[in-house]
């Protein structure tokens, strides 16, 4: 019967390491998704149209709530002018909302802007409607803010690379952490 030496584990037990901090992000954000009510629980601010409030690289905590009202600040999903528009999220600040026949419309504008938005969507008034977007394009209200976080995931072009960046960083962590383990193991021993 062969046994396996303490070399032949550690890339096994690395491996693990990395896929159990994995599995944890993951759960994690899905934990997120369902306690603030939102598929988008955290984004990264990636315009400066909200500064000085949100810098460009700044991770907002998003809550899918019922409670908005003006001067809060939303994440929302830009109102298409045509069907091949692409989906985006935008985040603005409430300045002005109003009640037409059992749906909320709000007027929003960023920060750092000087007029407020104008929304038109070729879907029609179930989502905008006097130049304001309706409560059917909100995602939530953000509730917190985490400054410059995010810049990493700004200057990666792609998500792929982000998975790439945070497995080397894991790695790295992993290997200090066992380098650390073993330091103490000798200083103990010595004792």
């Amino acid at each position: 019967m062969q046994t396996i030496t303490k070399t032949k584990m550690r890339p096994l037990t690395l491996t693990l390491q990395i896929l159990v901090t994995l599995f944890s992000l993951l759960l994690t954000y899905q934990i997120l998704c369902f306690t603030l009510n939102t598929t988008h629980p955290l984004l990264v601010v990636s315009s400066s149209s909200m500064s000085p409030t949100l810098q460009v690289g700044d991770v907002i905590v998003i809550h899918n709530t019922q409670d908005i009202h003006i001067n809060d600040i939303i994440v929302f999903h830009t109102p298409k002018i045509t069907p091949e528009q692409e989906d985006q999220l935008i985040v603005h600040r409430i300045i002005n909302q109003t009640q037409i026949n059992g749906t909320t419309y709000y007027q929003t504008k960023g920060d750092n802007n000087n007029v407020p938005d104008e929304w038109y969507d070729y879907r029609g008034s179930n989502y905008t409607q006097n130049k304001m977007l309706s409560e059917h394009l909100v995602v939530g209200k953000v509730i917190y803010r985490i400054p410059f976080l995010g810049l990493i995931m700004l200057s990666l072009p792609h998500f792929t690379f982000a998975i790439l960046f945070l497995c080397v960083l894991l790695f790295l962590v992993g290997w200090v952490a066992n380098k650390q383990k073993k330091r103490c193991k000798k200083n103990f021993a010595k004792k």
